[in-house]
């Protein structure tokens, strides 16, 4: 069976380049970023008891980093947006989480783009 794995594209504008943001660029490269998403992600859906992790707990989904793929920076975190039937059903609404920036601080990467947009909406 075939599987497709979209993802969303973004951009930083530096300097005169347009570079195509993953995931992997805001963060600092041995950090521990990946593990708290995944953590802050994870226990977000437990607490709120969205979608599959309303169920029982043997049920629950179980996240791993192709599934942090798809992000979007909004003016106040990281919005993941997780693919169809990866946390819920269809009925259950958008299936993303947003990290506020704050939470994000001890892993983000001085020389990159998030720093920078960091700063924008700081003004």
């Amino acid at each position: 069976m075939d599987v497709l794995i979209t993802r969303e594209k973004n951009f930083w504008l530096k300097g005169d380049s347009i570079i195509e943001l993953k995931l992997e660029d805001l963060f600092v490269k041995e950090s521990a970023y990946c593990q708290f998403l995944l953590n802050y992600c994870e226990n977000y859906f437990k607490t709120t008891g969205y979608g599959y992790y309303s169920s029982r707990p043997e049920l629950l989904p179980v996240l791993s980093s192709n599934d942090l793929n798809t992000f979007i920076l909004t003016d106040k975190g990281l919005m993941i947006i997780f693919r169809a039937y990866t946390v819920g059903g269809w009925a259950d609404g958008p299936d993303t989480v947003i990290v506020l920036y704050p939470g994000l601080q001890n892993f983000i990467c001085p020389k990159g783009p998030l720093k920078d947009f960091l700063f924008q909406n700081e003004l």
